[in-house]
């Protein structure tokens, strides 16, 4: 059921329903719809369809997103997907005598409360692993778009479904910018944090576009699935901004395999490692991976890498460090003091032999 409200008169000027007959109504309460939302709720639920007029549907209002949400977690979930999807593409047909002064054309999906509605069944088809009903979500012609501070304001209302780590992924990697790809985001988020492989090859194949197998790479990296990061690396620029994704996703949770595997990739890069990657060598102890990055990206040693392979009391790596030409009398390294408090004579005595002094103490 839908109404049309005039603002100015606070009056409902038609009803209307997609699934029973004209002239039959559920037993609404029509002036509740004038106190059950702030106006902050209204604008974010009606659509502005003349100066005065707003086509609201009643599955937008509060109660109608409750009732629907509840549905959504009891054994009709998948008919109340499907539903959900026959009624926002439903074409709504208002009377001669409101049509005429009003927006032509009027869609449920221009509601930003059915937008948020959409973007729940849209998690339920990833949740429950339908195929079908994912792709017809994805259908969708949506003609709005919801901010991060929307998304959060409805997460408050309902609580139900918090959609915490989407909002999370589109914040550090920048998407604030993007939110028309929205729903996308969301169901890449959902897909590959739950391994559904079917739907991961849906979203690729449906979206070629270059920021959206960006974006795809971004959600394999902040879901740390090196398998994914492994064959989406290749369908994104390969930069040093890319680059550093994987060395701070390796560094992070100690991925040393990821490490390899741009090493054994180098010459396809259109940029450097970076000290991620000779800290991960480090903390593993791997000497031989660690002259490998050094013989390739000399200019990436740091006095911070000399520090760890301090802290870490390889002697080796140390030396390898120290003969790649690091500045040990660079006020930012503190090797002398991590190997005093280490008691580590013999690092301390490797450090004095190539021209580390107290003056390097913190």
């Amino acid at each position: 059921m839908y109404v049309v409200i005039d603002r100015n008169t606070s009056t409902v000027v038609y009803k209307g329903t997609i699934f029973m007959n004209e002239g039959e109504y559920l037993d609404v309460d029509i002036g509740s719809l004038f106190l059950e939302n702030s106006e902050s709720e209204k604008d974010l639920i009606d659509i502005k369809i003349s100066h005065s007029l707003y086509f609201r549907p009643l599955v937008a209002s509060r109660l109608g997103m409750k009732v629907l949400f509840k549905k959504l977690r009891t054994t009709l979930q998948t008919m109340a997907v499907e539903a959900l999807i026959y009624v926002y593409d439903a074409k709504i047909k208002l009377p001669l005598g409101v049509s005429v002064s009003v927006e032509k054309n009027i869609k449920f999906t221009a509601s930003k409360a059915i937008l948020y509605s959409i973007l729940v069944a849209a998690r339920r088809s990833c949740e429950l692993d339908i195929i079908e009903l994912l792709k017809r979500v994805l259908e969708f012609n949506i003609k709005v778009t919801l901010s991060i501070q929307e998304l959060r304001a409805f997460n408050n209302v309902y609580n139900m479904y918090t959609f915490g780590r989407s909002i999370a992924f589109i914040k550090k990697y920048g998407y604030e910018t993007n939110m028309e790809l929205l729903i996308y985001m969301a169901c890449l988020c959902y897909s590959i944090c739950w391994d559904r492989e079917e739907q991961v090859k849906l979203l690729e194949d449906n979206y070629p576009d270059a920021i959206c197998q960006q974006m795809l790479f971004d959600a394999a990296i902040f879901h740390e699935k090196t398998s994914l990061v492994k064959e989406y690396f290749f369908k994104v620029e390969l930069n040093s901004e890319n680059i550093r994704k994987i060395t701070e996703m390796a560094y992070d949770r100690g991925y040393i395999d990821m490490i390899k595997f741009l090493l054994n990739h180098s010459d396809k890069l259109k940029g450097d490692l970076d000290e991620n990657a000779i800290m991960i060598a480090i903390e593993h102890s791997d000497y031989e991976l660690t002259k490998e990055i050094i013989n390739k990206y000399p200019n990436i040693v740091s006095a911070s890498c000399l520090a760890e392979a301090v802290e870490s009391g390889d002697i080796r790596i140390a030396k390898l460090l120290i003969n790649s030409g690091i500045n040990l009398k660079s006020p930012e390294f503190n090797g002398i003091t991590i190997a005093n408090r280490n008691n580590d004579i013999n690092m301390l005595q490797l450090l004095l032999e190539n021209g580390a002094s107290d003056g390097s103490l913190d």
